[in-house]
């Protein structure tokens, strides 16, 4: 497989560029022989599970390698040669004892999940009667679904523009209930993922029209995170989405591979993506400064390019380098080693009952815990950098790592166990989707769950992922099934 050689190249490159590092900053406070030892381990484990632990879980397994190389490697290897950039200074100076702590127990995190994701596998295989759920089983016939999909993509953009251009949402303001429910319902970024998924299995099965249509998606997607969510890696995330449809493509009996011709796009794509990665800074400026009724032109900023500060991260916004920058937008290990090494200050915002209300919020009318919000709107609150007040006056989230997330609900006796059960749930129910090359749908979505618990924003995040886009859909569909699938015409596959 030409991902696996891709992940090999990569493993082997890093370890090289970490040994020369080594030599290079000779005199640094915080990485030295036993940190380079670390980072050896944590590669040699990635290369053993990439090469020799084969098996039908094996796109879930490969998404979480190029996750640990993206948000954990990439930014070691920053994290190295300048020390500076740690993203929580306010909390503690980064120290070589503090990077090698939290690095030990990412590698331990890091082991459990690949070998429960293997042992799920071999679980699922076990079983006699291995049925699991098979949701978003489509009404009326698979007609329908592009065309249902295409509608449903125009609106979450539309809804989108009106939430934040109308209503001055997520950069400053408030949009009302009923649309702030519509907009977590119809979310682009999801019904994108779905609809690429439809499109790149049935490449060679649905007509030219259909195939214009959606590269106009994905042109109007790209565009809506650039100008109306001022997204910094908007090319980016696009590739990432379809990479994710062109996995869960794959199965035993598909004959979608990802290929040389695939893999080379990605590079004009992600070279394209860094070139925007300051236009998108740009535009965030205007945002925030035009939502919050502020007039700020593009002509102003650059006029005044010397005096801004980064938007999220502080340090100037064109003196810090672009690979900086982009880092410290991959900075789960930094998220990691303040979590691992620190207890925050206010450490009830990650116990389980907060969770639940969080939840209970998500889903209940009337939003029945009115001052519980995500936690990763809390990190910082957590650890005494900012007051609840802030919160609700100015919106900001932080990634909250789901391994830095568990250590902190359960403790450092429990947190590894339930981190290997995490593998082999999603694992299990991967194999499972795996086994049909027509569960494109679940695969998609099983991906797509598994990195937003791993690498998003929290467990309670995750939850309100899960709860709108599996088990709401499922309901529904269930609930229309039974009221009107008597009347829908039979109709042709596509």
């Amino acid at each position: 497989m030409i991902i696996q050689k891709l992940i090999n190249i990569l493993l082997i490159m890093s370890g090289v560029t970490f040994f020369f590092e080594l030599f290079y900053i000779s005199s640094s406070e915080i990485f030295n022989l036993s940190t380079f030892f670390l980072i050896t381990i944590l590669l040699f484990i990635l290369f053993i599970f990439n090469n020799f632990f084969s098996g039908s879980s094996d796109h879930l397994k490969t998404l979480f390698l190029i996750l640990i190389f993206m948000w954990i490697i990439f930014r070691l290897h920053i994290l190295v040669l300048f020390p500076e950039t740690f993203s929580f200074n306010y909390i503690f100076d980064l120290s070589n004892s503090k990077l090698n702590f939290g690095l030990f127990i990412v590698i331990l995190c890091i082991l459990f999940m690949l070998a429960g994701i293997k042992f799920g596998e071999i679980f699922y295989n076990s079983l006699k009667n291995n049925r699991f759920p098979r949701p978003f089983s489509f009404i009326g016939g698979k007609n329908y679904i592009f065309t249902a999909l295409i509608i449903a993509f125009i609106l979450s953009i539309i809804v989108h523009y009106v939430v934040v251009y109308v209503f001055g949402s997520g950069r400053g303001g408030g949009s009302p209930l009923y649309l702030a429910i519509l907009s977590r319902i119809l979310n682009r970024s999801f019904i994108f993922l779905i609809l690429s998924t439809y499109v790149i299995f049935n490449w060679s099965r649905i007509n030219r029209n259909k195939k214009y249509i959606f590269y106009s998606s994905v042109t109007i997607y790209i565009l809506s995170l650039i100008f109306v969510a001022a997204s910094k890696g908007a090319l980016f995330w696009t590739g990432f989405w379809l990479f994710i449809c062109l996995l869960a493509g794959q199965s035993k009996d598909s004959n979608i591979r990802i290929s040389k011709p695939i893999l080379i796009s990605l590079i004009p794509i992600l070279l394209i993506s860094i070139s925007l990665y300051d236009f998108g800074n740009q535009i965030r400026y205007v945002l925030a400064g035009s939502l919050k009724g502020t007039e700020v032109s593009f002509t102003e900023l650059w006029e005044n390019k010397d005096k801004l500060k980064q938007f999220s991260f502080g340090g100037d916004l064109f003196k810090e380098s672009l690979p900086v920058s982009i880092s410290r937008r991959l900075s789960q290990i930094d998220y990691l080693i303040i979590m691992f090494n620190q207890e925050p200050i206010h450490k009830e915002y990650f116990t389980l009952s907060y969770t639940l209300k969080n939840i209970a919020n998500q889903i209940l009318p009337g939003m029945p815990y009115p001052n519980v919000v995500h936690v990763a709107r809390l990190f910082r609150v957590s650890y005494g950098h900012k007051t609840m007040s802030e919160v609700f006056d100015q919106y900001h989230t932080d990634m909250i790592p789901y391994f830095g997330n568990v250590y902190l609900m359960f403790g450092y006796i429990l947190f590894l166990p339930i981190i290997f059960f995490t593998g082999v749930i999603f694992s299990s129910i991967y194999c499972f989707y795996s086994s049909n090359k027509n569960l494109y749908f679940q695969r998609t979505i099983c991906l797509y769950l598994f990195y937003t618990l791993i690498f998003q924003m929290g467990i309670d995040s995750f939850f309100g992922e899960l709860i709108f886009f599996v088990i709401f859909p499922i309901i529904g569909i269930n609930v229309l099934k039974l009221l009107f699938i008597p009347k829908f015409p039979r109709l042709r596959t596509i």
